[in-house]
């Protein structure tokens, strides 16, 4: 960790979003944030890679704990639904749907930013914020490879649409075209890696479709974070 720590740093990464995935890596944050202090920002979530191999039981026990750290948390997430092969089967989305409806119950009251994991399951996930919804404090799609409108029902609904490395693959033309359409503050840039130095590429990609540069793209993101953060 200090070296990657220090090759962000070198890049101009100063501050650091780290999503919560299960119940176990929740003390490793809080040990990286006594470290590193405010620059790093805890999210608490219950990823759906993770929900999917777990009992209703454990996810019951999951969420209680989760709902006792959502107060010192700086965010919530990620959550959300997956829908890909590897997970779409009966149990898996019968366990995703439980450990979703509970983060956003709890989440309803919290206040926190909230970072969502949606892979082909948009429709399901706009329905659910409607449902448990509204959420004031707002959130991010992180990962976003949708479409135009896609972003633009998030975006409704208070949530930024995340722009990761997907911006520098062939293909991904939906994507494109909703990174070149976003309103300056309506985006933001992220790695979702190891690599937080690689924030660097993503901006010159994005930028480029933008038709602006790496350095007014990563201002606007870092100044759109602030905003949803309050920092």
């Amino acid at each position: 960790m200090p070296e990657i720590f220090a090759r962000s740093r070198s890049a101009g990464v100063r501050g650091w979003v780290l999503g919560g995935v299960h119940p176990g890596d929740w003390p490793d944050q809080q040990q990286l944030r006594l470290a590193y202090g405010a620059s790093v920002l805890r999210c608490v979530g219950l990823h759906p890679w993770w929900v999917s191999h777990q009992t209703c039981s454990d996810i019951q026990l999951a969420l209680e704990q989760f709902a006792e750290l959502v107060p010192t948390a700086d965010g919530i997430g990620e959550i959300g639904l997956d829908r890909c092969a590897h997970f779409h089967t009966p149990e898996a989305q019968q366990r995703q749907d439980f450990a979703i409806q509970g983060a956003l119950e709890l989440s309803r009251y919290a206040q926190k930013p909230i970072v969502l994991h949606v892979v082909r399951a948009h429709g399901a996930i706009l329905q659910l914020l409607d449902r448990w919804g509204p959420f004031p404090q707002g959130g991010m799609v992180h990962g976003f490879s949708g479409s135009p409108e896609t972003a633009r029902e998030y975006l409704k609904r208070g949530f930024l649409i995340s722009v990761g490395l997907g911006a520098l693959k062939k293909g991904y033309g939906q994507l494109k075209k909703t990174i070149a359409i976003l309103d300056e503050a309506e985006f933001l840039l992220e790695t979702d890696s190891h690599e937080p130095a690689d924030l660097v590429k993503v901006a010159t990609a994005v930028g480029n479709l933008r038709k602006t540069t790496p350095e007014d793209v990563l201002r606007k993101s870092s100044l759109n974070l602030r905003r949803l953060f309050e920092i």
